[in-house]
């Protein structure tokens, strides 16, 4: 009687052949991360297609760009609420509703039915998943122009209280910069510019394409994971004063760069996030040791107001004529201010012949 056998692995070979496919695995798990990584990149830059898209239609209508910051609302009354350059773009993203409820004056705490402010899944980038979700998370800033435009400088210098349109895209609408104890943003004491006869600071794009620096040359929007709220929300709105890298990224002289690499673009992608943009601007204001504020503007800490995303040696940004492009976290520093300004060659710092416009001069 003929017997038969069965036929099996033995130890080796299985041990073989768990190796090769762990092999296998290996060799695939890159690519398929690379795959995916790719995907969100690409779910980034059309987010950032949507928002310059949208901000191109407002600036046809209203014949210039928003501010970083803007009114909402009819001035003089008690229904105002300080909106983002985002809050402005709600009817061209399909938030036309959220957009009437802050035009009629609702407390940012108080929209959306009493929940808040809601979360907008188009201004967040895929790869900088926010850690609180349902919150009004942004990925997305706008350009804001020189670094330390926004405040009234150490000891009231008043060569940082003027906005030079020059210097960028987005600037500040309401001029809240300084609060009377205690009291509401709506009934803020004198801002220093309105002081000094400074005026207010818009641009559009027609500028740009007449006598600015042209609209592919100039950038627009860009990425930034020190981002937080796409506007002032109820733990902001009334104590909070306006600061461009609150909604912005900034540009920032090279020799800046030179003494801190974190300047530089990527170079805030370790500073920490914080739960409202008041710890942030607390954090901005320059100090030296002892707490005793600085006479130079050049190390505030944390570097917030900066380009910077969670993918690997680049961050997706847009400019002005719609185009969508990744700058290097190498990029010259030259280059990158001369991309910020509207028009480099009347941009920097008023009345300083020391600090000459980003295209000019050596460091």
């Amino acid at each position: 009687m003929r017997r038969s056998y069965r036929h099996a692995f033995t130890l080796v070979e299985l041990l073989v052949v768990i190796a090769i496919i762990g092999t296998l695995v290996g060799l695939l798990l890159p690519a398929v991360q690379a795959a995916r990584e790719a995907a969100r990149r690409n779910q980034c830059q059309n987010n950032l297609k949507q928002l310059a898209t949208a901000l191109a239609i407002r600036d046809t209508s209203a014949k210039e760009l928003p501010g970083y910051v803007s009114k909402l609302g009819i001035t003089g009354t008690t229904n105002v609420v300080r909106a983002s350059w985002v809050v402005m773009l709600f009817p061209n993203i399909d938030q036309p509703q959220l957009f009437e409820q802050l035009n009629n004056g609702i407390h940012p705490g108080q929209v959306n039915n009493g929940n808040g402010l809601p979360a907008i899944e188009i201004l967040v980038c895929p790869s900088n998943p926010q850690e609180l979700q349902g919150q009004p998370n942004l990925s997305y800033v706008a350009n804001a122009g020189y670094r330390y435009a926004w405040d009234r400088g150490p000891n009231n210098n008043k060569r940082l209280a003027f906005e030079n349109a020059a210097d960028g895209l987005f600037f500040d609408q309401t001029r809240v910069a300084e609060l009377m104890n205690g009291t509401p943003w709506k009934s803020p004491t004198e801002d220093v510019r309105d002081k000094e006869g400074a005026p207010k600071v818009s641009m559009s794009i027609a500028y740009l394409q007449g006598k600015g620096d042209g609209t592919t040359a100039t950038l627009m929007l860009s990425e930034s994971l020190a981002a937080l709220h796409y506007t002032y929300t109820a733990a902001d709105h009334d104590s909070t004063i306006d600061a461009s890298h609150h909604f912005g990224f900034n540009w920032v002289l090279p020799a800046d760069i030179v003494k801190d690499n974190k300047l530089r673009v990527n170079g805030s992608r370790e500073e920490p996030q914080y739960t409202t943009l008041a710890e942030m601007t607390a954090a901005m204001t320059p100090k030296v040791e002892g707490g005793t504020p600085s006479d130079s503007p050049s190390a505030p800490m944390p570097r917030v107001g900066l380009p910077s995303s969670n993918h690997s040696g680049l961050v997706n940004v847009a400019f002005v004529g719609g185009n969508v492009s990744s700058i290097s976290d190498q990029i010259d520093p030259f280059v990158y201010a001369q991309l910020m300004t509207s028009n480099h060659k009347q941009s920097g710092l008023p009345g300083d012949d020391t600090q000459p416009a980003p295209a000019e001069g050596s460091y």
